[in-house]
């Protein structure tokens, strides 16, 4: 019965019914093909060296999944997981590589192409030094694992070599098969490796032997790596926010979650209502870890209660520590982040903006933040997504002061913070943020005009020049109010702080004014050019205006009048909008000779206006001078005397007198 068996087979086979595969002892039906793939293969073996390394073998065909540190990833809520990467015995670079950017752990595989090189490197085990969070696994008879590689090597290369494939797709659909067979062969050795039988690997962690009685010992163990690598990981909750890498949608709730952040930190749940992904990103953040919560009767962010989790506690410190070092120089708000991000914490990239801007929030009186530099007066959100995208252009400097300087804040917080919270604590920021935020709120004319006093004119170069808050507040500012500057070891002297204050006081004030002192030039000017009353000049400029607007032909003096006849316009903002019709640019971005410019062309203006005024006037009064009459206006002036002006209405029948007076009276200064 066998005979006949292996007979039949034999006769399909040379009729080309049937093809054996010979990779995995089958027979299949054979659909018919031109390509010889055994002969191909058979090809492949001449062409394939087979003395190449296993390690790059296996990191050039295969990408093994990351293990999951699964017990210490479902306690923490942080996802922690290992790298499986491959390295040859005899590798002199063992180790070298760190662990790729995102992965917490390494599991580094050693491939030993025979017994004798396992036993080498397994005599050296202790010498080598590797990371905390590296495992070393020597796979037991590697051998045959490079028989496998071989073998796929030598399909890929049947596949990159036969250009006939592209038009045989039976041909190409058996190599496909063979190939994933092989590459399958490869694979299931790779997961024997990692169990724990007979034929697994031995296993080795900081030069000592591991040994596993179970099969979920190996993953027990890598959360134990975990735990004693990361003692400090506070418990987060979220899957959106508590990773490496955000999604689009968990990237836009955070966005919101910053916001409501620095917009409602006094209010319950940070203002948010309804079931939004970053209110469930605040309840894992802010609300179980008792950083947001209310202190005498007020929302806010405080230092986490002593019932809160240990890990939590432990960052919140770190934060402060960092700022505390950050007291002498400043530090950038990149190195937070690496430090919060390595053990023993190892917060993830999305977490990081949220617990650090809750700190900053904390302490906001006493952190200064600079962007590139430059002082940052308040936290805002277009300021944190800059910080989240560009944290190494962002730097941090503790702000505390005693002494004297506590003196100086005192009187300074009667001038700049005299609506502050009595509850609030003073301090050097109290002061330096109003200032900062006085500068960058004045007009761009108050920023570069000359028409200051020296005292106003130093305080706002020390204004816009000074970087840190201690040196603008206790020496820059003092010296340029006429002071000495105040030392951290000098006596009070109430007196030097009363005059510094009040110095301060009159060189703002002068400042402010500025802008306001330059509207009533504008008004002034337009009272003497148009002739107006100073109590009722908008209203009658406004009457005049739109009495001729509709007989004015040219641009300038058309444009003017619209300006002018608005009435929708509060009274500054309508003396803005004339002005910058008059001068081609807004009161606001002057400079000092633009002001001239506009006293010259408003002067212009008026007469073009008087003049138009006049003959409108002679128009709708003279009805006697008929539809056909024209209207013109003389101007008589003599050298030394006055000008005299009067409109008359000229028929047609009467311009050629008129000519012919005009052309006698030319002849008569000619002569």
């Amino acid at each position: 019965m066998l005979f006949r068996s292996d007979s039949a087979i034999a006769n399909l086979r040379k009729r080309s019914v049937i093809t054996e595969r010979r990779y995995n002892d089958t027979f299949a039906i054979w659909e018919g093909s031109d390509v010889d793939i055994d002969g191909r293969f058979l090809e492949a073996t001449k062409n394939v060296p087979e003395d190449v390394s296993l390690a790059e073998s296996l990191r050039a065909h295969f990408n093994h999944q990351p293990i999951v540190a699964k017990r210490h990833s479902a306690k923490t809520g942080t996802l922690r997981f290992f790298e499986v990467a491959f390295v040859d015995a005899m590798d002199g670079r063992l180790g070298d590589e760190p662990a790729r950017i995102d992965a917490d752990g390494k599991i580094l595989f050693v491939l030993a192409s025979t017994p004798a090189q396992r036993a080498a490197f397994e005599s050296r085990i202790k010498e080598v030094e590797l990371a905390y969070n590296t495992i070393l696994a020597v796979p037991p008879n590697a051998s045959s694992l490079k028989e496998l590689l071989w073998r796929v090597s030598c399909w890929r290369w049947v596949l990159a070599n036969t250009p006939q494939l592209e038009t045989d797709r039976v041909a190409r659909k058996e190599l496909a098969a063979r190939l994933a067979d092989a590459e399958q062969s490869v694979v299931e050795w790779l997961d024997e490796w990692r169990g724990t039988g007979s034929g697994s690997a031995t296993w080795y962690w900081q030069g000592e032997r591991v040994r596993f009685s179970k099969p979920r010992a190996l993953q027990e163990f890598l959360s134990t790596v975990m735990d004693r690598q990361f003692p400090d990981t506070p418990i987060i909750k979220n899957e959106l926010v508590n990773r490496n890498n955000l999604s689009s949608a968990a990237a836009a709730a955070r966005r919101l979650l910053l916001e409501a952040m620095v917009t409602s930190g006094e209010k319950p749940q940070l203002g948010l209502v309804g079931n939004p992904p970053q209110l469930s990103m605040y309840f894992s953040v802010f609300q179980e870890t008792t950083i947001h919560r209310v202190e005498n009767g007020k929302y806010g962010f405080f230092k986490p209660t002593n019932e809160a989790e240990m890990g939590i506690r432990a960052v919140w410190e770190a934060i402060y520590v960092f700022l505390v070092r950050s007291e002498k120089e400043k530090l950038t708000v990149a190195d937070l982040f690496a430090e919060l991000g390595t053990p023993p914490f190892g917060l993830k990239r999305g977490i990081l903006p949220l617990l650090v801007t809750a700190v900053f929030l904390s302490y906001e009186t006493e952190v200064a933040i600079y962007e590139r530099g430059n002082f940052i007066p308040r936290l805002s959100l277009p300021v944190l997504e800059r910080m989240c995208r560009a944290p190494e252009t962002f730097s941090v400097q503790l702000c505390r002061i005693g002494g004297v300087r506590s003196e100086v804040i005192a009187g300074l917080a009667e001038v700049l913070a005299p609506n502050r919270r009595s509850d609030r604590t003073i301090d050097l920021l109290t002061i330096v943020r109003p200032l900062a935020q006085f500068a960058q709120g004045l007009p761009e004319f108050s920023q570069n005009t000359s028409r200051l006093s020296p005292l106003a004119r130093n305080v706002r170069r020390v204004l816009f020049s000074a970087r840190e808050p201690a040196k603008l507040i206790f020496e820059f500012l003092p010296e340029a109010c006429g002071c000495d500057a105040f030392t951290a070891t000098e006596a009070v002297d109430a007196e030097k702080v009363r005059s510094f204050s009040e110095h301060l006081q009159n060189a703002l004030s002068e400042l402010k004014r500025s802008y306001k002192e330059l509207l009533n030039e504008i008004e002034s000017q337009m009272i003497n050019a148009f002739a107006l009353s100073e109590s009722n000049l908008r209203e009658e400029l406004q009457m005049r205006s739109k009495a001729i607007s509709s007989y004015a032909a040219s641009l300038k003096l058309k444009g003017f009048l619209v300006r002018a006849a608005d009435s929708k316009l509060d009274y500054t903002a309508w003396l803005e909008s004339v002005g910058t019709q008059v001068v081609g640019r807004p009161p606001s971005s002057w400079r000092d000779h633009e002001i001239a410019t506009f006293e010259v062309n408003i002067m212009e203006l008026a007469r073009s206006f008087n003049n138009l005024e006049a003959l409108v006037f002679e128009r709708l009064k003279d009805t006697r001078a008929g539809s056909d009459a024209e209207l013109i206006r003389i101007n008589l002036s003599q050298m030394g005397g006055s000008e005299h002006s009067k409109v008359v209405a000229v028929r047609p029948s009467e311009r050629e007198v008129l000519e012919e007076a005009t052309d006698l009276r030319s002849e008569e200064h000619t002569s």
